[in-house]
């Protein structure tokens, strides 16, 4: 079941995205750095659109959205290490992008993790270019878009 998260749950989720990020098998160096990104506040839970996949209580995995210019960004979408390759993001993808068309918007972007690209690709998103990375000078990341006009 998808439901919108809750702001007590701001410490799991940010916790969630940790160990997710970390089972691509990035340092613990490059993951200190990137836990200011990975950290979602009972405030942030509150102003923004935040979902988590929960089955038997158990919270597998969330994604939140955030404002980016005129459109909609995927800012995160984590699943829990033990959840992966079981259809959890897939469903949490599905989620973001018919809330995010419900919510008017054409496209949805999504700053991707090299790692998660060929995901994003495979459910129909296109690479449109490469930002440069906030965490890690010289690394670039995909930005991949979803086109919402069609029919989902």
């Amino acid at each position: 079941m998808v439901r919108p998260a809750r702001a007590e749950e701001a410490q799991g989720i940010s916790e969630l995205a940790l160990r997710s990020k970390a089972a691509w098998g990035y340092d613990a160096e490059f993951l200190d750095r990137c836990r200011p990104s990975l950290t979602l506040t009972p405030d942030d839970i509150r102003s923004h659109p935040v979902f988590v996949a929960e089955a038997e209580g158990v919270v597998g995995g969330f994604y939140s959205l955030r404002r980016r210019g005129s459109e909609l960004e995927l800012d995160n979408l984590f699943i829990e290490p033990a959840r992966m390759r079981q259809g959890v993001g897939s469903i949490l993808l599905e989620h973001a992008l018919e809330h995010t068309k419900r919510l008017g918007y054409e496209r949805m972007l999504v700053e991707s993790d090299p790692w998660a690209e060929g995901f994003y690709l495979h459910a129909g998103g296109v690479r449109i270019r490469e930002v440069a990375s906030t965490v890690q000078q010289g690394r670039f990341l995909p930005l991949i878009a979803f086109d919402l006009k069609a029919p989902l």
